[in-house]
């Protein structure tokens, strides 16, 4: 009995995390459910289907939380365990990856502004997490809906990192979009953000802070 209660708790967990209110997601974090859940994804004996279902749990809580709760997810070791996903060929959790750490980074960028510090301090440990070299790597992958959401990351929140050639491909098949209202004087700029990604899947109703991943056939 202990296992289906375990994966009914996992759900419905999920179910708070990415359908709830803000207060929903508070509620877990005031129960100090973040840490347990991160260490249930990437702990090796949890079965896959629960592991999945706490990592969707975390990041949704990121996604879709107010910049306290992030800031909490990060506190709780969110960003090392995020960038120690940034492996394999699954696209949907490689692009649902990048969008937590964009949500993150961009959380980063307000808790400089308010702090008034030098740099955005996200980055920092995303950097040092292996993140950064990671999705550098991935936007040569072959697999466009890959490699597109890690080139406008990268394009975002590390410039520098961006391999022009591999942008400009993906520009040309379509795979990032150009913005021609704010393309400037030769209106050729991408648009800004990993949400800007057009993967050609039409639109399923769900939020902008879900996360969708594919666990045991079904969709969180």
């Amino acid at each position: 009995m202990a296992e289906p209660r375990m994966k009914y708790g996992a759900w419905m967990v999920v179910f708070l995390a990415a359908g709830g209110t803000t207060a929903h997601k508070q509620a877990l974090i005031d129960g100090g459910l973040v840490p347990l859940l991160i260490n249930m994804a990437a702990g090796g004996e949890t079965e896959e289907a629960v592991k999945d279902m706490a990592a969707i749990s975390v990041g949704n809580i990121a996604l879709g939380g107010s910049q306290q709760q992030v800031e909490h997810v990060v506190e709780c070791g969110g960003i090392q365990y995020f960038c120690d996903r940034l492996d394999g060929d699954d696209s949907q959790r490689l692009s649902a990856m990048i969008s937590v750490l964009d949500k993150i980074l961009s959380a980063g960028e307000q808790k400089q502004a308010t702090e008034g510090l030098p740099d955005n301090p996200y980055c920092t440990l995303v950097d040092q997490a292996g993140g950064v070299d990671k999705i550098v790597e991935l936007q040569a992958h072959n697999d466009m809906a890959i490699a597109a959401p890690a080139v406008l990351f990268l394009g975002t929140h590390f410039p520098d990192r961006v391999d022009g050639q591999r942008r400009e491909a993906l520009i040309q098949a379509g795979a990032i979009q150009i913005d021609d209202e704010q393309g400037g004087e030769d209106g050729d700029s991408e648009s800004d953000g990993v949400g800007d990604l057009d993967t050609d899947s039409g639109s399923d109703g769900r939020s902008d802070g879900e996360v969708e991943v594919e666990v045991e056939g079904e969709e969180a």
